[in-house]
């Protein structure tokens, strides 16, 4: 059996594609004005809205509203907001150069703000733009990505889901 040392010359797997992945996931979200629009604007009418294009709401919707660090805080407009992290690092079993992960976005919305027009739902509106960006998706970096479950995160004042997407690395 391989030591640990031995294994570990095998992976040749590293994480500096993480930040190109992140800065793609990122794009394709600022590219979705529904997103924005249903992060940004606290009505149930959000989707009326404008296209989101002024650089500072924009600014603020990177500081607040789509977070990479893992790090609880109430957004500056009290909007709803995502939370991007990668985790559960694995090598992959085809090609160890390579290494497959988890994908996980945390959707969290205000309780107060989850019923829209129609009695649609805030963070399943959300997550159903994000789903359609993500899900079945090919990314430079990242691989292909596939969902496979979304739980509950009760948080008191926000509410809302964590999905979960299986990164297998296969180029």
């Amino acid at each position: 059996m391989a030591s640990i040392r031995e294994m570990m010359l095998l992976n040749q797997a590293n994480f500096s594609t993480v930040a190109k992945d992140l800065e793609d996931l990122v794009s394709k979200i600022f590219s979705n004005q529904k997103i924005l629009k249903l992060l940004y604007y606290n009505t149930s009418d959000c989707l009326n809205n404008p296209d989101i294009v002024d650089n500072n709401i924009l600014n603020i919707i990177a500081r607040d509203n789509i977070r990479i660090i893992p790090r609880l805080t109430i957004p500056e407009n009290l909007g709803s907001y995502i939370i991007i992290t990668f985790d559960q690092f694995t090598p992959n079993i085809e090609n160890p150069q390579y290494m497959d992960n988890m994908l996980l976005i945390d959707v969290l919305c205000p309780t107060d703000l989850w019923i829209m027009d129609n009695y649609m739902l805030r963070p399943f509106k959300i997550m159903h733009e994000i789903n359609l960006l993500v899900d079945k998706r090919k990314f430079n970096g990242i691989g292909n990505v596939n969902f496979i479950g979304a739980n509950l995160l009760n948080l008191g004042d926000y509410t809302g889901y964590q999905l979960a997407y299986s990164v297998i690395n296969d180029v």
